[in-house]
Order: C-alpha cells, then sequence, then structure tokens
C-alpha cells in the first residue's frame, strides 16, 4: 500500500520544467521518436538548444520526428525571433548492435566536433527471451551494454566541449535508469551473486524471468547493471581535471512511471492490457512531465556526479549499491561490461586510460 501512495505522490507532483537556456550547446538525445525522448527533445528545443541531434531506429522515423519537434517549437515560440531555431539532425541508431553504435558515432563525428550532453534514453523492455547478433540478451545489451559502449564513445567529444573552458557549463553524460533498482534485494540476485560470471548468466536464456511480468523483472536487472557500470564510469580518474573534479558529469536520471509505449512488448494478453491500463490511468505521469527530469538532469552540478537524478533531487542510492555485497557484486558485474565494450570496440581502453 506504501508503494501504491508513492506512486499517487509523484503523479500529482511532478518534476518541475528546466528553465536554463541551452543557447550555444550541442545536445544529443537518443530514442527520439516517442514518448519521453520525443518530449525531452522539444523542451530542448524551446529552451533555445543551438544544435539537436535525434536518433531512430530509421531514417524515416527520425525525419518524421524532426517534423514534429519543428512543428512544436512553431506553436510554443510562434514568430519570435528573439533566438535562432536549433539546427536539428536526425541519425539512425539501433541499440542492439554494438557495430551500429560504432557507425553512429562516426557518423556523428562527421557532424559534430564537441558535444555538449547527451540523454541516452533509448531502451528496450521484451516480453520473451530475445537474442542480439552480438549474443546478448536484447534488453541486458540495449539498456547496459550498449549504453556504456555508447556513452565511452561520446566522451571524447564531451572531453573536448570541456575543453573549450566554457566556465557556465560542464558537459553531461546522461543514462536513463529507474527507480525500481530500489525494490531488488540480494535474495532475489543470489544465483546471480554466486556466480563466477553474474553478467553472463543474466543474459543466459535460461535465467530470463518466467511469466507474463518476466520481461519487467529482466528490464530492472538490466538498470541496475546499468547502475553500476555508470558510477564505476563516473569513478574513472580519465574523466576528472587537474582540480579534481568532473570534466564530464556523469549521472542517470528515472522519470518515475509514465505513459509511454516502452511496454508494447509486454501486451500479449487480455490481463496485462487491462492491469497496465489501470496502472497508467490512476499513478502514471504523463511523458511531458516524466521528460522534466531528462532535461533538468543536464543543468545538475557535481553534486549529481556518479548519482540519479530523480523527482527535483539526488536519489538515495538502491540498496543492492550500497552494501558490501552489492558492491562487490558490481564490482564483478564492472569488470565483465567493461570486458564486453573492449572486446566490442577496443577503444574503449584508450579512451577511459
Amino acid at each position: 500500500m506504501s508503494g501504491l501512495m508513492r506512486l499517487l505522490d509523484q503523479k500529482h507532483n511532478p518534476p518541475k520544467p528546466a528553465t536554463e537556456s541551452f543557447a550555444g550547446r550541442t545536445i544529443l538525445v537518443t530514442g527520439a521518436t516517442g514518448g519521453l525522448g520525443l518530449e525531452a527533445a522539444k523542451k530542448l528545443a524551446v529552451l533555445n538548444v543551438s544544435k539537436l541531434i535525434i536518433t531512430a531506429r530509421s531514417e524515416g522515423k527520425g525525419q518524421a520526428a524532426k517534423k514534429e519537434i519543428e512543428a512544436y517549437l512553431q506553436d510554443t515560440k510562434g514568430n519570435d525571433t528573439a533566438s535562432r531555431p536549433p539546427e536539428i539532425i536526425p541519425m539512425v541508431l539501433n541499440m542492439s548492435s554494438f557495430n551500429k553504435v560504432q557507425q553512429f558515432v562516426t557518423a556523428l563525428k562527421s557532424q559534430v566536433r564537441t558535444l555538449d550532453g547527451a540523454i541516452l534514453n533509448a531502451g528496450s523492455l521484451q516480453a520473451k527471451y530475445v537474442q542480439t547478433v552480438d549474443g546478448w540478451e536484447e534488453t541486458l545489451q540495449v539498456n547496459a551494454l550498449s549504453q556504456i559502449l555508447l556513452g565511452v564513445l561520446l566522451l571524447p567529444l564531451m572531453m573536448a566541449a570541456a575543453d573549450q573552458g566554457k566556465k557556465d557549463y560542464t558537459p553531461h553524460l546522461t543514462f536513463i535508469s529507474s527507480g525500481m533498482v530500489a525494490a531488488i534485494t540480494p535474495k532475489q540476485m543470489k544465483a546471480f551473486m554466486d556466480s563466477e560470471t553474474p553478467l553472463a548468466d543474466l543474459s543466459a536464456q535460461k535465467h530470463f524471468p518466467p511469466g507474463a511480468f518476466g520481461g519487467s523483472t529482466q528490464y530492472e536487472r538490466s538498470k541496475l547493471i546499468l547502475e553500476y557500470a555508470m558510477r564505476h564510469l563516473a569513478a574513472m580518474p580519465a574523466i576528472r581535471g587537474p582540480d579534481g573534479q568532473p570534466k564530464v558529469i556523469i549521472n542517470t536520471v528515472c522519470p518515475g512511471m509514465c505513459k509511454s509505449d516502452l511496454g508494447r512488448q509486454m501486451m500479449t494478453s487480455f490481463v496485462v492490457k487491462m492491469l497496465t491500463w489501470f496502472l497508467y490511468t490512476v499513478f502514471a505521469r504523463t511523458a511531458e512531465q516524466g521528460a522534466n527530469s531528462h532535461v533538468t538532469a543536464l543543468t545538475q552540478g557535481p553534486e549529481t556526479h556518479g548519482q540519479m537524478w530523480k523527482d527535483d533531487r539526488v536519489y538515495e542510492p538502491a540498496p543492492m549499491c550500497t552494501t558490501k555485497e552489492g558492491r562487490e557484486f558490481g564490482d564483478r558485474v564492472w569488470t565483465e561490461v567493461l570486458q564486453a565494450v573492449i572486446k566490442a570496440d577496443s577503444s574503449v581502453k584508450q579512451i577511459l586510460g
């Protein structure tokens, strides 16, 4: 009951919208063709971002999202000539393939030399076990492994932005996570915590959670892996300046329960559809409200480095990230994550030093 009351409170107290101008900045938003990603892109456009890079799984969807953002901007600002409209660049990105992530970064580097911020929003929630071309379970790869590979490959562009010496802004690398990781317990993860290869086991078909909501459980696990990886990435000396402060602020965001099409693959029965409808109707925020957190995360200071941003504050770390056994498990998971992304792209090792 207390959990439901918290959801009701979150719905009626959504995060505040950002007001800081993004003029002069280049920002990337992945998965920007609908839901939270599209809403975040719209907000950045209104906040005068100079160059907005959005990604889609196809060129057609990217162009459609661009037109929707432009129409929203026109409806919101009309013929206001006080600021130039952003340059909106749609690009194709498929997060279920390491090779496609590499191709995207190569293409991005032909478009920009620096990057001031990135909201890595693209995600996956599968109802059944699906294996990617790289041999990983898709939810795990899209939500964690490919996110970290992309984030690391973007770091040189962000470090270049930091080296330009803009005193009013520190580049931000923001991953979209979930506060549901706080509900994961050592008991639930025991089989993996006892394993010498927990990441590989989490990806194995025999360990994909059963039942109608098994995909949701795997989604939560993938976000826990992302939380571990983000924290280890944030602790890397390579991203800190001579003064010890981060040259790139790395954090995660939880937008809370929001209405979106992320769980469309889960709609496999009438019961699931009705339960989802009820939860969304009674407890969920709109995608527009949830996207406020996406954007405000890009405006926070070093206090959010290595932390989760949720409901306009730094959110308490999940017990799996703070207890001794949880941290030890996270260290082993990070070792496997790092091995996987280095195998996918050896330049990761050089970037992280």
